[in-house]
């Protein structure tokens, strides 16, 4: 039989009223089944009530369950599965169908929905329904015997449908919850402030981050739009109200604005305001807008002061950039000086060199001998002096071209070794070379290889003014496989600290203040070979110790492809005579561009050449290789300043072949050096006639 029929009629509508009006109350789903349970208490004898949530697809998420012998209520989580079964008539329920069961015997199965220790015999089941979804089911059972009737079940029906709008206004307001804590804790972390603004109303909600941005309480600023404007800087105030205009009217998609406000403390502040319009009216004007503010007073000051420091840097570039200007334009007024001054230097100095010159070919008595001599070696020493400052003063402006071409680097050796210093063939230190045949043809700026040689051999002669100078060319492998040119000047003269090693390739720098009185030199030398060798993409080094000579190392990259092989000269085999007989450039340096006292220089060459030429083989023809070194050095010498150049190369390979013993190469040499003198004589008559040679 039923068990709400007994009831009284007021009962069940009284119940049902007082359901109504407490599940119109926010509620959690909790105090819905409260609700619901002690309701059924009221209308129905039944031993246990359930409500059973339902996810979409109909998975059990969770019950709630009272007993009412022990009137314990609690959620119990109980995943779908785990023993239990869906029968035909669950699956009723679940599609929407409420569902009576009375039985006589106990069921042989467990009961789909709900816990409990005692068999049920009679069940009311009513599918909660929320938009034709079934969200939960509600279930009275009884342990006894006994009949329910539809009129109950469809009581149940009826509470079930006002559970239905509750649960989806619990989990409505759950979710609104969620989503404002989510929102509170992104405001929160991003430390901007939110307002929310109702344009129909002329309202502005502002959250409390927003004013206190400002060092403002919550009530300090009215809610309207007018308090906002007032607080705008009044150089920002047009630009921020135009852009928002603009986004409200439909302009823009969104207001993003920079500006300043006035903060509670009197300072101006800099903030960042977005927003967006999100409702419009039927007539498309915007009824509702909503926004964050956040704080940037320290970015702006940061691009300021980055600002400041780009128009410091700037203005820093600038002046730095003038003076560059001014030190390359001192630089080239420098080179300029220097390039005029060495002129003018080098000019009488080349013409006190050849006087001296011709004056040591003329008949002197051994005063007279030993003074022009050190006069020829003063000017000289001076006139070394003046190319290394001018060299060294191109090096550092960057004027110095590298000029690679293919070398036959035993003659230039060769040459390097016989245009040494007049002390090192008189006396002086034993030079000895060796060029390996790898390298005896190579790729190189010949000028400047030159130039390194002849400073380093230099120096090792003036500091071991007795042994020996060793000079060897080798080729060597560089880390990767890189082939290099070895340069080796090996000496065993006075040798250095390794404590001033370094010192000595730094300019007007040597060893000690002592060296300088002995040995003289101005300390340039080694300054230009380091130079030159780094313009040459190569390194220097050195090895030494005190009393122990020194070893210095030059290293140049040599080309990938290297010089083609070109037939070394054989023993009596004459120089290569593609040498100009005068070069009229060296000449003009001598004369310092009188013409006239170019004439009187050539014509004393060619007045002292006979005399030399007569020493020379009368010194040959006795075995005297001294004399014959010292007429073909002195020869050389003034040749050399007149420009004589093809005159001045036989004169170094005969001191060369004089030297090694090679008495039928000498004598080839002096008549050669016959055939350049006529050269040389008809060169000088044509310039007396005003020819041109």
């Amino acid at each position: 039989m039923a068990l709400s029929a007994g009831a009284a009629r007021p009962t069940v509508r009284d119940a049902m009223l007082r359901l109504s009006q407490r599940l119109t109350e926010p509620l959690e789903v909790r105090d819905i089944a409260r609700a619901l349970a002690a309701t059924a208490r009221e209308l129905f004898h039944g031993d246990a009530f359930f409500f059973s949530l339902l996810e979409v697809g109909g998975s059990l998420t969770g019950v709630y369950a009272e007993d009412t012998p022990h009137d314990a209520l609690g959620p119990v989580e109980v995943p779908f599965g785990g023993g239990m079964r869906i029968g035909e008539t669950m699956r009723g329920v679940l599609d929407g169908h409420p569902c009576v069961i009375n039985r006589s015997a106990p069921p042989r199965e467990t009961v789909p929905f709900g816990c409990t220790d005692r068999l049920s015999r009679s069940l009311l089941y009513a599918p909660v329904t929320w938009h034709a979804r079934v969200v939960a089911v509600l279930s009275v059972q009884s342990y006894t015997p006994c009949r329910y009737a539809e009129t109950d079940l469809s009581l149940l029906q009826v509470m079930a449908n006002l559970a239905g709008a509750a649960v989806a206004r619990s989990w409505a307001e759950r979710a609104l919850r969620e989503s404002e804590e989510r929102l509170n804790l992104v405001l929160k972390g991003a430390n901007d402030g939110f307002w929310d603004w109702d344009l129909a109303a002329g309202s502005i909600y502002r959250c409390p981050r927003w004013h206190a941005m400002l060092g403002y309480g919550s009530e300090e600023i009215p809610p309207n739009p007018e308090a906002w404007r007032a607080l705008v800087h009044p150089e920002d105030r047009p630009h921020v109200l135009r852009a928002l205009d603009d986004h409200l009217e439909g302009r823009t998609d969104a207001y993003e604005e920079e500006y300043r406000v006035r903060a509670r403390s009197g300072a101006w502040i800099w903030v960042l305001d977005r927003g967006r319009v999100v409702a419009r009216g039927a007539d498309g004007s915007a009824t509702r807008a909503a926004g964050t503010q956040a704080d940037v007073t320290h970015r702006k000051r940061a691009e300021a002061d980055l600002a400041e420091a780009n128009a410091g840097l700037e203005a820093a570039l600038g002046r730095a950039q003038r003076l560059a200007l001014d030190a390359e334009a001192a630089s080239r007024a420098k080179g300029a000086f220097l390039a005029n001054m060495s002129h003018e230097m080098r000019t009488p100095m080349n013409g006190v060199i050849g006087m001296a010159e011709i004056l040591l070919g003329t008949a002197l008595d051994p005063e007279q001998r030993e003074c022009a001599q050190a006069l020829r070696l003063s000017a000289g020493k001076l006139l070394r002096l003046v190319n290394d400052v001018l060299d060294l003063s191109r090096i550092e402006s960057g004027r110095l071209a590298i000029e690679a071409e293919p070398v036959d680097l035993r003659q230039l050796v060769a040459d390097v070794i016989a245009n040494s210093s007049p002390e090192a063939l008189a006396g002086g230190p034993r030079i000895h070379s060796r060029v390996d045949a790898e390298v005896a043809h190579v790729r190189i700026d010949p000028a400047h290889v030159r130039q390194i040689l002849g400073n380093l051999v230099a120096n090792a002669v003036k500091f071991a003014p007795s042994g020996e100078v060793v000079v060897t060319a080798e080729r060597v492998l560089a880390e990767g496989g890189t082939a290099s040119l070895r340069l080796t000047v090996r000496d065993t003269g006075i040798g250095i600290p390794e404590d001033r090693q370094e010192a000595v390739f730094q300019a007007f720098t040597q060893v000690d203040g002592s060296v300088t009185r002995r040995y003289g030199g101005a300390g340039l030398g080694l300054t230009i070979v380091r130079q030159l060798v780094l313009l040459m993409r190569g390194t220097v080094s050195v090895e030494s110790a005190a009393g122990r000579g020194s070893t210095f190392r030059v290293d140049l990259p040599l080309d990938a492809e290297p010089a083609s092989a070109r037939p070394v000269p054989a023993s009596g085999s004459s120089p290569a005579p593609a040498v100009a007989a005068l070069d009229r450039e060296r000449l003009a340096q001598a004369s310092g561009g009188d013409a006239q006292f170019e004439q009187e220089l050539l014509d004393e060459l060619v007045a002292s050449t006979g005399d030399y030429l007569s020493e020379a083989s009368a010194a040959l023809a006795a075995g005297d290789v001294a004399r014959v070194c010292a007429s073909a050095h002195a020869l050389r010498g003034s040749a050399a300043t007149v420009g004589a150049a093809a005159l001045e190369r036989v004169c170094s390979a005969l001191e060369r072949a004089a030297r090694s013993g090679a008495a039928e190469e000498a004598r080839d040499l002096l008549a050669r050096l016959a055939v350049e003198a006529d050269r040389l004589v008809e060169i000088a008559a044509a310039r007396g006639r005003g020819q041109t040679a």
